[in-house]
């Protein structure tokens, strides 16, 4: 399975700028019980964020 996502981060403080980026990410069955989850993505208006992560879900 594969998704994407475009999402908007305001500001936290004062005189930052907001952020927006995108995602792209999925997951592959090894098995019923072992998944493989991950995603990757990266800034589009002000920023140079690079954002990712892997993750491996157990199902009982």
């Amino acid at each position: 399975m594969l998704g994407g996502e475009l999402y908007y981060h305001s500001t936290d403080v004062i005189g930052e700028k907001p952020v927006t980026a995108f995602n792209i990410g999925g997951s592959f069955n090894a098995s019923t019980k072992v998944h493989l989850i991950f995603s990757a993505g990266h800034s589009l208006i002000n920023g140079n964020i690079f954002t990712s992560y892997l993750g491996l879900l157990l199902t009982i």
